[in-house]
């Protein structure tokens, strides 16, 4: 498929200063594009972020810290005033003052294929209507798989983006604009969907055209799998090899003394139906009533949050929002830590390596990557739902974990400086002396 860079995405854009070639330099400039990841950066800029925004954010300031690359991230703001570089990492804001009305409005209304109501809010009411009559003040939508306008004032000498999407398909489309290399960091099962080999067209559950994301695993120049069974599922359905990088953890911002008093089961997650699945977890909750759960769960979706506060038993609390900072006291605190996670859409859950760095016991439904197993750091339930409230119980009284050996486990294959070395080597393998 050949990018098609129009005109019309040059004339809608008015570049900023286009920087010196950064590939003649010692250190190569890396540009990530996250979009979504400003709060995971200043938690004033919103509360709906997970692990792959804190994930990335974490890479992000291990690399700054390298001697051997620069790094910059692309992200979207609200409203302007943010600084424009933390803990060596530079960062370019593109300001959408209608992004959280959008937003708003896309999670309660369906425009494709026609009109349709998800769930009421009286806000809604005035949202849309203003949405429409300032619908000529506002800039368009960036097109599909072509350079994106936000990006092409910029010149890493590497591009990089996280998961395959709609965003990250134009990312590829604006290095192969420039002639810059780009690396796909896969974030999940779901971005090698088999669908998408056979040319299925479809949208994802976050609103991503197939043509897209296929668009995105071709054209990119490096792909980074999080797992060795990523690695297997690209080369069997896209004929491509990919690096295996597993995902990192700072394991001393996790290491609080551990709490021994009025311990409790932790879950995070989000209200969904399909991928983090918090039902599963009431419904196991319920069938141990003596076992304290603390569920942190960010918003989804509505039907889902309705049910699970119907369902909630005694046991149970829910916390809407715990800022990241904060997690590992809530993991210090934590007794065990219980995963739901559907393998067709998780890719490595970063909460997995938070539990293990807190010694902190994990029962999880299925074992990624073998990590329990690998590890030592707790046990699971083969994919069973069934099995999930026995498990609990029996982790709860007796866990049988040596801590020493996850540990060593964790500074072998996750240790934060290690995969920020290997992402830095890629990129200075990646780089090219060509100018934008």
């Amino acid at each position: 498929m050949q990018v098609n860079s129009r005109e019309t995405v040059r004339q809608s854009f008015e570049p900023a200063e286009i920087q010196n070639a950064q590939t003649a330099m010692a250190r190569p400039l890396l540009g990530i594009v996250a979009w979504q990841a400003l709060p995971a950066i200043f938690p004033d800029a919103g509360k709906n972020i997970g692990g792959a925004e804190t994930g990335l954010w974490t890479l992000a300031r291990a690399l700054a810290a390298q001697a051997d690359v620069h790094v910059a991230l692309a992200v979207a703001a609200s409203r302007s005033g943010y600084p424009h570089q933390k803990n060596g990492v530079e960062l370019w804001i593109s300001v959408d003052r209608f992004a959280k009305t959008r937003r708003f409005v896309s999670d309660h209304v369906d425009f494709s294929p026609k009109l349709r109501l998800k769930r009421f809010h009286p806000s809604l009411l005035y949202k849309m209507p203003w949405l429409l009559i300032t619908r000529p003040l506002r800039n368009r939508d960036p097109l599909a798989m072509v350079p994106d306008p936000r990006l092409l004032g910029r010149c890493p000498a590497v591009w990089a983006g996280f998961g395959v999407t709609a965003d990250t398909a134009r990312m590829v489309a604006t290095a192969i604009e420039q002639g810059k290399p780009s690396i796909l960091f896969i974030q999940s099962n779901s971005d090698l969907d088999e669908r998408l080999a056979s040319g299925q067209s479809f949208v994802s559950q976050w609103g991503d055209p197939s043509e897209d994301r296929l668009f995105a695993i071709r054209n990119s120049t490096s792909i980074v799998c999080q797992t060795r069974h990523q690695l297997n599922l690209l080369k069997q359905r896209f004929e491509r090899e990919g690096e295996l990088i597993r995902n990192p953890i700072d394991v001393h911002e996790w290491k609080l003394p551990k709490q021994n008093t009025d311990r409790y089961v932790l879950w995070i997650a989000r209200y969904d139906s399909f991928h983090k699945r918090p039902l599963m977890m009431i419904q196991a909750a319920s069938k141990c009533p003596t076992i304290r759960f603390k569920m942190v769960i960010n918003p989804g979706e509505r039907e889902v949050e309705d049910q699970v506060m119907r369902q909630k038993p005694p046991n149970v609390e829910i916390l809407s929002h715990v800022p990241f900072e904060r997690m590992p006291n809530l993991f210090a605190g934590a007794g065990m830590f219980v995963s739901t996670g559907d393998p067709g859409c998780e890719g490595f859950p970063n909460v997995l390596l938070q539990a293990g760095a807190s010694h902190t016991p994990i029962v999880s439904l299925n074992d990624f990557d073998g990590f329990l197993q690998a590890s030592g750091a707790g046990v699971d339930c083969g994919g069973d739902c069934d099995k999930l409230p026995t498990r609990i119980l029996s982790q709860w009284k007796a866990p049988m974990i040596d801590w020493r050996e996850v540990d060593a486990y964790l500074a072998q294959n996750h240790d934060l400086t290690q995969v920020a070395r290997r992402v830095a080597e890629l990129v200075q393998q990646l780089k090219t002396p060509t100018a934008c």
